[in-house]
Formats: C-alpha cells, structure tokens, sequence
C-alpha cells in the first residue's frame, strides 16, 4: 500500500473503511463496517514507512526497526485478544492489506485521560470521575494480571474513556504475557515478547505517538510514568503497573505530573529517588483518603506497594462508599426492579412494586427518595422465582438484522419480539390453557433459533408476569417493535391456528398466517408454528436445528396435548385452582406415556407450588421424589435438573443448587431460569465472583439482548457497584430505547452515582414513554439534590398522584415543600405521610426504617413528644447502626437540641456516615458555623 494513501470507501477483506479517524508516526486508524456482522470496528494500521523498510534497511522515522515494529504491533494484538473485559479495548483480529498489516479492533468514541487532563489547560478531573475510572482502570488491570499480562506502559494516553463513561486500557504493544495466567511472574525489564522471543534489554523503544516518552536506549515504557524498577530495566511484576497507574491517577487528581522534570533524567532521579507532592496540598479540594491510596500505590519499594490491581480497586471503592450517597445492604436489597431472568410475578400494586428506598435516616437527600422501577431485589426476585417457578420463562437475544421478502414490508434491521398472550375461542379455559402452553414451547424455540440471528423474543410468561395484554404495553414495558398476536379454534376434531405480525410503532399487520391440523396431529402443530413464525421473520431453519427443536420426550400426541395444558396452567400458578388444575392433565399425561420425563419434572414443579401455596413439607418430599425420576427417565432435559435445583435452593442446599441449576445450563445455556438459579446458588455459597460470570456468559450469548445487561445491573446494585451498574443500564437503554424500564433503572442509578442531571434526563425519558410514579420520584429527587425544590415538589406531586396509598412520596414531596418555603402545604403532606405510616405500623411494629420515618414527619410538624418515642422505638428495633444514629442527629436538630445533635452525628460519623452527605444535607445547614461541627467533619 501506498505511503499517505486514504483508504476511504474502499473494502479490505471484509472491512468497508468509512474515514480516517487518527494517526501519527507509528500508524494510522480508521472507522469501518464490518460487512459479515454489521457492526462498526477501528481498523489500526502500522505505519507503511516502518513496514517498508528490511531488517539491514535505513532506519524508519521512529527509531524502531522494522522487526521490532511488527515484533510490538503483532504483541499488542496477541496481548489484548487474550483478555475479555470491559475495560480492555476488544481486538477482534490481526491481517494485511497489500503487505500491511492491521489490527481490527473495538472503536471507541470519547477521549483518552490525556486530552480530559490536558483540556484548555491542565486541570485535575472531578474527584467522582477519578474514582469511578480509577476503579474500572483497577479492575482492568487486575483481570489482565491474571491472565498473565502486564501492561508496561501505563499513561494517560493509553487510558480511555469512551462518551458513555467506560474507561478503557489500550495499546498492549509493549505487554508481557507469562507462561502462568493464574498469577503475575517476575521477569526481566527489557524481555519483549508475548513468547519465548528474545528480549532487547536496550532496544530504543520511543513511542512516537506520545511526545512524552524516554530516549532511544531506556527501559519499556513511558519516562513520566515508569516505576522505579522499570527505570532500573529490573525484573518487573504487576506491581510495576500498579506504580504507573498510581502515577495516572495523581495525574487526574491534581492535574499535575506526580514526577515533573524539564529533562529525563530529571524526571527518572524524581521517580527513584523523591516523592511527589502530597496529593491534598497539589489540590485542597479534594476529601480525604485519596492521597494515601495514592501514595502507597507509588511506593518505591515493591514490597511497600499495592501487592495486587485487585486491593487498589478495593480501597478506591470503598472510598468510594464513605464518600458518596450510599445505601445498606439491606435496604438496596429492596429497591431495585426484578430480573429479566427471573420467572416470578409482578408485584402486587401498593405491596412491595414502587417502594422507596428509605434507610430511615431523613436527611432530606436521596436516601430518603430514591425509586427503582419494579421495587423488588434482585435476591427477592430469585427467592419467589424460585418458590414460585413458572415455566418455561428463557433469556432471549437480538443479533443483527432482518429484511422481507419480495412484495413483503421490510422488517426493522434489529427485531425485539412480543408474543401476546393467546386468545381462544369463546374463552375456553382448556383450550386458553393448552394455547398458553404451546405459545411457551414455541417461543422457548424461537428463543434457541435467536442465537446469532437477528432477534430477540420476550417470553410469553414475563408478558404474562407484567400483566401485559397489548403490543402497545410490551413495547413501553420490554421496547418491542414487533408482536405476535394469536388466535385458537376448535372445530369437532379439527384445531386452528392463525397468527399476525404486528409492527409496534405503526400497528400495522406485516405477515400473517394460519394453520388447522388434527388433534391427533398436535406434534407437527408445534413445528408448522414454529416454522411459519421463522419464516415470517426470514429465519431458515437449518437441518440440526430442526433435529433440536423436534424433541419432545414423547410420541403421543395426546400426552404432549396434556402436557401443553399443564405448562399453560403453571403460567399462573399463584392461583391454586390451577395448580390442581396442573396436576390433573400432567397426571393424564403421564397415563398416556409413563416415560414421559418433562411431564414428570413439570410435576415436580407442581408438587412444589402446592408446598408454596400450603407450607405442607410432604410436598417437598413428592416433588423431590418425581424430579428425580424425571431424570432417571433419561429424556427431562435441563427441566429435570432445573427442578432439583429450585427444590435444592428452596430449601438451603446451595452446593447441590449449583450443580444441578449449572447441569442446566449446560444443556441449554439459553434457559434464563437456570442462569439466574445458578447465579443466586453461588451468591448464596458466598462466591460473588462466580455469580457474575454467569450473568455475563449469558449476556456472552445473546449480547444485543437488553435484559441480560439489566439483570447484571441490579447483581451490581445489590452488590453496590453503582457504576458498574450505571454502565449495565446504559447497555440496556441502548438496546431497548422504548422501554419505559430500562430509563427508571438507569435513572435510579444515576443518582446513587450524585450524578443528578443524567439523572433528570433518563427519568425525562421514561415519562415520555409511561408515566409512573418511580420516574416522578427519581425525576423530583434529582431536582430536589439541585437545590430546586420547586420543581421537585411538582414531580413529587405527580409520584403521589400515582401512588397515593405509599408513605415515602408524601413525605418526600413534604420536605419539597418544607425547604422550598411553602410551610402549610408542607404541613399537610407531613400529616398525609404520617397517617399512612400509622397504618403501615400495624403491619409490623419493630419496622425500624419506618420508625425512623415516622419520627422525623413528627418532628418536621413540631411534635417532639412522638417524635422521640418513635426515634427511640426505631433505635431499640434494630440494630443501631450508622443510618439510625443520623436520623437521631436529624430529628434533635429539628428541636434545636444542637449539643445532643452533635453527639449522635459524632457517633454516627465514627460507625461509617458520609462526611459528604452530612455535609449536604440542608437540614444541618444551621450547624455549618458552629466549630464542633466543623471539627467533626474534618475527622478531629
């Protein structure tokens, strides 16, 4: 290839180059289009001047030699297609073009750490955007450590953070990957290779797309942020990255070089022989905890140092934690919406659906406001998942894009599909029943021919959970674009039926078929539906896939009819009457075929229902009892393991939870129910780590599928990994922009993340889509942290309209009131929260959140006697912990008891409490001049 060509337009193997996107003396990069699975990459070439010249050649502009240009550029593709994570830049390959070679990799659109430090002029970042990229550089870094590879040239440059947040690790091209990925060995400074290559010790090693790098002759790496082992050409380990990285993140903090020097050898006798400036004095506004952090991240000595990415990670999490708004474990486990994974029902209206996520700690800031779209946990989700298992509810992915035929409308390049509950015939339960169970098995089919094609699928059983009956609410609850509708008949012997495809946005009818076999032919039935929905979608089913789909477990179509029936019937299960109902055809199933083993595992589910419905523990034994003969029967599938795993976690045996839920998957790695049964196993056996892969090995497999990324999400959430959260919601938003959902989801995130104007513009979003009194809430509680506490009374009004029979938005529209001046309408929603959480008190009197609640209403209204009895009831009610004991520091500063306010805050900032959010909270803006409570913030 020509020296200086533009290879705009043109194609290179099955690459369409859209535009040149950067360059410098090493190569060149441009945006492309992948032509096999439409996605856009960046296509890195090295530059052709290198590539030109022979090894006995003139020297190349830059100082390295042709070997040992392609030696690093062939190093930095081996390297980073070797790691898997969201902080690493993903290479998808390494080829040529007309003698040069190129690099396919992931493209990024925002910024590197060099161009957000340096700016208009050099200034530190924002001490929240430290903390989060330090955090996802840390994890990177530790994720590569354990695949053996170390960077070597940690700098700004090379650090990423793409528009939506994501920072990045790039350009591997000096990396070192060891024979052990387990653990990180020591090896020479100078050793260049991914292999068993030679090393060149004093190989000159400028990188000439960063002007700030060391001399021809010096150690890898970059001079400014070498560690004093890499500046010595020592034996490295991980602990020389974690030393760089220190040095990056002084950087971002202070917007200064922790080792400035007007030459390099003043720059390498700073980094061997002083320390940098103490952190707190390069930037005062800082809080702190950080400059220790970094400063035993930039120890001299090995040994002084971080020992692992893993323990900086942790520290800037945790200080993370004490210096945002943070929730208990407990209370985030209340607050998020359920997993797209879990087969459950929604939540009943006014029971658990819509809770705040209220501590009891009124400090009048998102504490006490906060909402999430379903208001039921990721760990309460899987509990009734699994005490109340509906069948066949599988995790569904979109890949790609689908055309019509000839004289066909076209279809939308990414199809999200709906299949709407089935109507039947004059409301036949039977026949409703049999066509809900078809639906089932034809979407569970629609669902395996997903993966890698150009669709997802939305369970009709979580169209059923959510209570959806219109393409029009599946499109704002799951962001469909299209449905399909059914329609069953029964004539004499003789069974129809008809479907039609249905564009979402338009309501417009795109395809539309209809099918009438015999009930003695109710297998091909299953099959022509199938074929004909794929068809409708332009899927070609190939032959190994009609072989899967064609398995039953049984030849007798009146057993598989039965059959049908009895998963319909367990779409509903919470009502008794169709568990009996369940049992019955199931049983009849069984007469017809006894070898019948998904009949016999269904059973087993039913069996378990009835000990849900009952708390009878002879149920537990019968249940057991034919889940493993479904399995001896030798044709149940996952279903027959997926029962012994719901019986296993039901009743506290995690280990055996975990083998059979992780059998499961094996069979059918697309089955949500075993994902998420194995995802809690693990989280109940204590192995988080484990419990995120599999979340992220289904996402791996359907990875355009909005609800995978937003059941990783809530796992964050209620592990309070808010940014790893915020990142998951992102995905989903991407991937379903018309559902209300996803926007509530991220939205709520954003403001545990004090990130309140992301925060308005998702919960703006999912207004627009349905009006609902989560988006209200977190929609006022932004504006309210704005300190523009009208606008935040108006979304507060509009949560109450919404939901008038909960507490927590009265009060929280209350307090929108109090600080926005408007007293007496203050005072009436202080009352209304008041009343409603007398009655909520009934319920469960040692509540000691709601305790909590209730003592500050009354102190807000003046009442100092209730007041303090409720505060002194929610602190003997629980556990007297961090959160409790500021609500004490609230509700007496509220009576101008300023001496015991001060003992309570001085308590509860040693037990944990934010300084940052006590510093924050409005209610405690009259201590602000007194000395005592200055002296207490600054930790004195």
């Amino acid at each position: 290839m020509d020296e200086g060509a533009d290879l705009g337009g043109r194609t290179i193997s099955h690459y369409r180059v859209l535009e040149r996107i950067g360059g410098g003396s090493m190569g060149v990069v441009y945006k492309a289009e992948d032509l096999r699975l439409g996605r856009r990459v960046a296509l890195k070439f090295l530059s052709a001047s290198i590539t030109a010249y022979g090894s006995g050649g003139s020297p190349s502009p830059s100082t390295l030699s042709r070997t040992e240009a392609l030696d690093r550029f062939e190093r930095e593709a081996k390297a980073a297609s070797a790691l898997n994570h969201p902080g690493i830049c993903t290479i998808y390959g390494i080829d040529q073009f007309e003698g040069q070679p190129f690099i396919a990799m992931e493209l990024l659109e925002g910024r590197t750490l060099r161009e957000m430090i340096a700016g208009a002029a050099p200034a530190p970042l924002p001490f929240q955007q430290v903390l989060n990229v330090g955090i996802q550089i840390a994890d990177a870094l530790d994720a590569a450590h354990h695949q053996g590879v170390i960077h070597r040239d940690i700098k700004p440059a090379n650090l990423f953070v793409t528009d939506r947040g994501q920072a990045k690790l790039l350009d591997f091209g000096l990396a070192k990957r060891t024979s052990h990925p387990a653990r990180v060995k020591a090896y020479p400074a100078g050793d260049a290779g991914l292999d068993d290559s030679p090393a060149f010790e004093n190989s000159p090693t400028v990188m000439l797309e960063d002007p700030e790098l060391t001399n021809p002759g010096a150690a890898l790496g970059t001079i400014a942020y070498m560690s004093p082992e890499q500046a010595m050409a020592e034996s490295l380990d991980g602990r020389t990255d974690i030393f760089s990285f220190g040095a990056v993140l002084y950087e971002m903090a202070t917007g200064c070089r922790a080792f400035p020097g007007a030459t390099m050898p003043a720059v390498a006798s700073a980094i061997l022989n002083r320390d940098p400036e103490p952190v707190i004095s390069a930037n005062p506004a800082l809080p702190p905890g950080l400059g220790e952090i970094i400063q035993k991240a930039l120890a001299k000595k090995k040994a002084e140092r971080y020992q692992s990415a893993a323990e900086l990670r942790d520290d800037l999490m945790e200080l993370r934690e004490r210096s945002s708004f943070r929730l208990p474990r407990s209370v985030a486990a209340g607050s998020f919406p359920s997993s797209e994974f879990a087969s459950s029902p929604a939540p009943a209206p006014g029971v658990v659906a819509g809770r705040t996520l209220s501590s009891g700690a009124r400090a009048r800031t998102l504490k006490s406001k906060l909402w999430a779209a379903a208001g039921i946990s990721m760990a309460a989700v899987i509990l009734v998942a699994l005490a109340v298992p509906a069948l066949r509810q599988r995790l569904l992915g979109i890949i790609g894009g689908v055309t019509g035929g000839p004289g066909q409308l076209p279809l939308p390049s990414q199809v999200s599909l709906a299949v709407l509950p089935v109507t039947a015939e004059g409301g036949d339960p039977r026949l409703t029943a049999f066509g809900n169970g078809l639906l089932a098995t034809v979407t569970a089919r629609l669902m395996q021919l997903s993966v890698n094609r150009p669709f997802q699928v939305i369970p009709a059983s979580q169209i059923q959970a959510k209570k959806v009956t219109s393409l029009e609410g599946a499109r704002q609850e799951f962001g469909v674009n299209l449905g399909l509708e059914f329609d069953l008949q029964r004539s004499g012997d003789l069974l129809r039926v008809s479907y039609t495809l249905i564009d979402s946005n338009s309501g417009r009818a795109l395809r539309a078929d209809s099918l009438t076999v015999p009930q003695s032919d109710l297998l091909a039935l299953e099959d022509r539906v199938v074929e004909s929905a794929a068809r409708s979608l332009g899927i070609a089913i190939q032959p190994e896939e009609q072989r899967l789909l064609g398995v039953r477990g049984t030849r007798e179509a009146s057993a598989y009819d039965y059959y049908l029936q009895g998963l319909g019937y367990l779409q509903e299960a919470i009502k008794p009457e169709n568990v009996e109902s369940a049992q019955t055809v199931l049983n009849q199933a069984l007469k017809l075929d006894p070898r019948f083993g998904l009949a016999e595992a269904a059973l087993g589910e039913v069996y378990w229902q009835k000990y849900d419905l009952t708390r009878d523990r002879k149920w537990v034994e019968t249940a057991r009892t034919a889940c493993e003969r479904a399995l001896q029967m030798g044709n149940a599938g996952g279903e027959g393991h997926e029962c012994l795993g719901v019986l296993a976690n039901g009743t506290g045996a995690y280990s055996q939870a975990a083998e059979q839920f992780g059998l499961a998957v094996q069979l059918n790695p697309t089955d949500d129910r075993a994902v998420t049964g194995l995802a809690q196993a693990y989280q109940d056996l204590n192995q988080p780590l484990m419990a995120e892969q599999t979340y992220k090995r289904a996402i791996a497999l359907r990875a355009h599928y909005w609800g995978g990324y937003n059941a990783l999400g809530i796992f964050y959430v209620n592990d309070q990994e808010y940014e790893k959260a915020a990142q998951m919601f992102q995905q989903a938003v991407a991937l379903a922009p018309d559902s209300y959902r996803a926007y509530v989801d991220l939205g709520a995130v954003e403001l545990l993340l004090n990130r309140q104007a992301d925060a308005v513009q998702a919960s703006q979003r999912s207004i627009a889509i349905r009006p609902t009194a989560q988006a209200y809430s977190n929609l006022a509680t932004a504006y309210f942290e704005l300190v523009q506490y009208d606008k935040a009374a108006q979304n507060y009004q509009e949560a109450v309209k919404l939901s008038p029979s909960q507490r927590e938005p009265w009060g929280n529209l209350a307090d929108a009131y109090y600080y926005g001046g408007h007293l007496s309408e203050a005072r009436n929603a202080y009352r209304q929260a008041v009343t409603l959480g007398e009655e909520d008190l009934k319920v469960n009197p040692n509540d000691s959140a709601l305790l909590g609640d209730l003592a500050g209403y009354y102190s807000m209204l003046g009442e100092r006697k209730r007041a303090l009895n409720a505060l002194d009831r929610s602190l003997n009610a629980g556990k007297l912990d961090k959160d409790l004991m500021f609500n004490a520091v609230l509700v007496h500063n509220q009576f101008g008891e300023t001496d015991v306010a001060l003992e309570w805050l001085a308590k509860a900032l040693a037990a944990g409490y934010s300084p940052s959010v006590v510093s924050q909270a409005p209610a405690l803006k009259n201590l602000h001049a007194d000395p005592r409570y200055q002296r207490l913030l600054r930790g004195q």
